[in-house]
This record gives C-alpha cells, structure tokens and sequence, in this order.
C-alpha cells in the first residue's frame, strides 16, 4: 500500500553533479515517495530540485511530449529558454511545452536555489539535448 502522507524530510535525497561541476543538483522525488512507479503510475510527477549556486540544473535539453510546471520556492535564477532568457525568484511559477528547449541557472554565488517540478506522466516521451 503507498503512504497517503510523507514530509520532505523523508524522501530520499539524489545528489548529481557532472560536466565538470557545470551541474549540481539535488532531488527529492517527492511522487515516488508517496508510490509512483511504472506499475503504479500517478498522473502526474512531482519533484523537489535544488541547484547550488552558480551552477545549471542540467543541460539545455527538451522533452517531445512532456510538459513542465515549475514553482520556485527560494533563491535566484535564470531561465533559458529556446532563445529566450529570464529571471526567476521565490513565488514566479512558469510552464515549459513539448519541444521547448530549457534549462535553469542558479545565478547567486552563495545561495541555492530551489523549486517544484509538476510534469504530467505520457508514455513514449523522449528527451533530446540541444547543447551543453
């Protein structure tokens, strides 16, 4: 049976870092804490991420059927996105489409960044890395 509750504190924590320290983050996969699994699907996935400082979440890169819903919680950022760059901050909120090519900078040199991750579960759905 999954748990119908956890806390943050519970789930367990994914450290990654690659490219040369160019990618650093931590991840709290919050949905199959509480039970998702291929056998098991939710409809949705949600993950906790935390990117250190200076560092980018992964590479630019696009999902072909996956949309993304992210909320950030604390810290400052920038979001390249296709051929657009934003900021972000505690409280922005911002979807990515199917086929959007993005990827998240933690622009502070001494304070993480953190958000939600809110993605919708499609089979078939195949990533593709644009650039480093």
């Amino acid at each position: 049976m999954e748990p119908q509750k956890i806390h943050l504190s519970e789930v367990p924590v994914q450290h990654q870092q690659w490219g040369d320290g160019r990618y650093d983050r931590k991840r709290l996969h919050v949905s199959v804490a509480l039970g998702h699994s291929k056998k098991n699907r939710h409809p949705f996935d949600l993950e906790y991420t935390v990117v250190a400082p200076g560092c980018y979440n992964c590479p630019h890169h696009a999902h072909s059927k996956m949309t993304e819903f992210f909320i950030v919680v604390s810290g400052q950022g920038r979001v390249e996105r296709n051929d657009d760059v934003f900021t972000i901050g505690p409280g922005d909120c911002f979807v990515q489409h199917p086929g959007t090519f993005h990827h998240i900078l933690n622009t502070s040199e001494n304070e993480d960044l953190a958000f939600y991750i809110i993605a919708d579960e499609v089979d078939g759905c195949e990533l593709t890395i644009n650039r480093p």
